[in-house]
């Protein structure tokens, strides 16, 4: 009897909360599909709460850059650029504070740091309490990330911890339509912007083949750095892997057709189809 009592005494206290208790589906409802419980408690819940209030659904493609809003409990949302150069990331954020410029490439790295913008030095104060480490551009950084053709380097004269701006500009924008939106996709999708200019190769009349791993050195005898694309059969559009100001070695397999542009998207040269291990690639 004590625990019918009990029960009852729990049912009563989740009705005073509001907790609706939804009855498990029969076996039979769940395999012919007709029974779905979380998605009727979500629906019943969305109907309560404003829809700004904890959604964040923005997303968009401009080249090599990645645009989405995160979203943390009540707080306004967060969106972010992000572009991912030989495995390591770059984030141009805005939020209720403001601008923010973040990486993974460095580690516990707080207060001032040099880094290059476009070839021109600046001294930037990092912070890494969010636990990527970033820090809050001034308005003559902001216009050098949103210039055509441009390049960050967060270990100045380095081939390491550094990344293209191609594009950056229209991404920036993008942020910005998204933080407009507070994070809520437009009810007209923003459309994808390709990396490459028009004038590149049409990819199309190459066929990438399947072979044994090699390793592939890129070097780069141009004054500005370059952006190295890999077509394989794994992908249908040539794949960004990063840039290069100097000189980079890679693993790839024989048979893989590489495009080198310059960081406006323009292609230098033909593609160039991996025959040999140890294989050169120069860019001229």
């Amino acid at each position: 009897m004590t625990h019918f009592k009990s029960l009852s005494c729990l049912l009563g206290a989740l009705f005073l909360l509001g907790v609706a208790i939804v009855p498990a589906a029969p076996a039979s409802a769940l395999e012919a599909g007709t029974a779905n419980v979380t998605t009727t408690t979500a629906e019943a819940v969305s109907q309560r709460l404003p829809v700004q209030s904890y959604r964040a659904d923005f997303t968009a493609r401009v080249g090599d850059w990645f645009i989405y809003a995160r979203k943390n409990g009540s707080d306004e949302p967060r969106c972010s650029a992000v572009r991912e150069e030989w495995s390591q990331s770059l984030y141009l954020s805005l939020d209720q504070a403001g601008w923010s410029v973040g990486t993974d490439s460095l580690f516990r790295v707080s207060g001032t740091r040099e880094i290059t913008l476009n070839g021109v030095q600046y001294v930037a104060s990092f912070d890494d309490r969010s636990g990527l480490p970033s820090f809050t551009p001034d308005a003559e950084m902001l216009q050098a990330l949103g210039e055509t053709g441009g390049f960050i380097g967060f270990a100045p004269g380095s081939e390491q911890r550094m990344f293209s701006l191609h594009q950056s500009g229209q991404a920036l924008d993008m942020v910005r339509l998204c933080t407009e939106s507070r994070g809520l996709m437009p009810d007209t999708r923003p459309e994808v912007k390709p990396a490459l200019a028009s004038d590149c190769p049409d990819v199309s009349a190459y066929t990438p083949a399947y072979g044994d791993f090699t390793d592939l050195t890129v070097k780069n005898l141009r004054d500005d750095p370059v952006q190295v694309y890999v077509l394989s059969q794994y992908k249908d559009t040539p794949e960004f892997l990063g840039s290069v100001l100097r000189e980079h070695s890679l693993q790839t397999s024989i048979g893989n057709i590489y495009l080198v542009a310059d960081l406006s998207g323009h292609c230098i040269g033909s593609p160039m189809v991996v025959t040999e291990s140890g294989q050169v690639l120069t860019v001229q």
